[in-house]
């Protein structure tokens, strides 16, 4: 899933300087729950708001099914087996560039602000950026990607979505001073990741009040090994659906905020996911291992 919004240039002139670049990577984001792309649910209004006022690609792909590689195949136009960052031993080859480093030598300033662990700049995400801030958010929350999977325990418990657009905003206010230097800003929402444990008033967005099963989505990837009826799927897929309208207000918020800065017809932004998850589709659940479309 690809989509951008586009700046506006009246009367055909080329801009007076490059425009700035918002990169938004949603964790986890099937397309096929997003409302421009025909979900029955109303996931992403922000997100079909700048569909249809922008370009939506509807064949795009993503070069893996979990985060690291896929993202630094974003990042650096390259697939896994050439950019070499594809597990927690392995970082990106020391002679290949980035987006960030080519949008720098190019006179842009850069940021990123990420909440996944496995976007941790030892990985080489932070090659090219003037701020990359990979622990502000992971600080204060349970999670650990690189001993999770295996574990007994949620790896995804706490919203975090919020906190990345608080700890934007501030970072595009101070661009106001710097009117003659583009920027780049990479966002990374994780909330879509399981375990699907959304947080009020999310929680109940989308579930069926006569439900009386699970909860949460706690603990999925065991759930896959258990024989659960129609109605706990749909309640998983529910909860999913509440953790991604819970981004795309946030995107929302960050668009707002773009307007009141007045940087809003400067800005190209960009929104796409990672990758997918699996809800039974072909007998699992999550993500990272299988290729599937």
């Amino acid at each position: 899933m690809w989509l951008m919004w586009t700046v506006t240039v009246s009367g055909g002139a080329p801009p007076a300087r490059p425009p700035n670049i918002i990169l938004i990577v949603v964790e986890s984001l099937r397309s096929d729950h997003v409302g421009c792309f025909g979900h029955a649910y109303d996931t992403t209004p922000t997100i079909d708001a700048l569909a249809a006022d922008g370009m939506l690609f509807r064949r795009a792909f993503a070069s893996s099914g979990w985060t690291m590689p896929s993202v630094m195949s974003l990042l650096t136009s390259l697939p896994p087996s050439e950019h070499g960052a594809v597990s927690y031993h392995h970082s990106l080859a020391t002679d290949r560039t980035t987006l960030a480093t080519e949008l720098r030598r190019g006179g842009y300033r850069t940021a990123g602000i990420v909440a996944n662990p496995t976007l941790s700049g030892e990985y080489g995400f932070r090659r090219g950026f003037d701020l990359y801030d990979d622990f502000t958010i992971l600080r204060d929350i349970p999670i650990d990607g690189n001993t999770g999977h295996g574990r007994a325990e949620p790896i995804h418990v706490r919203s975090t979505s919020a906190d990345t657009t608080r700890l934007a905003v501030p970072w595009l206010a101070a661009r106001k001073a710097e009117p003659a230097t583009p920027f780049f800003l990479f966002l990374f929402y994780f909330d879509p990741h399981y375990d699907y444990i959304p947080m009020p008033p999310y929680n109940t967005r989308f579930t069926d009040a006569q439900y009386s099963g699970l909860q949460d989505g706690r603990n999925i990837r065991s759930l896959r090994n258990r024989r659960l009826s129609p109605d706990d799927q749909n309640q998983i897929r529910a909860l999913y659906d509440g953790e991604i309208r819970c981004v795309d207000d946030q995107i929302g918020r960050l668009m707002a905020e773009l307007r009141r800065l007045q940087l809003a017809d400067s800005t190209l932004v960009l929104v796409t996911g990672d990758h997918g998850d699996e809800f039974w589709d072909h007998g699992g659940t999550a993500h990272g291992h299988t290729l599937y479309d």
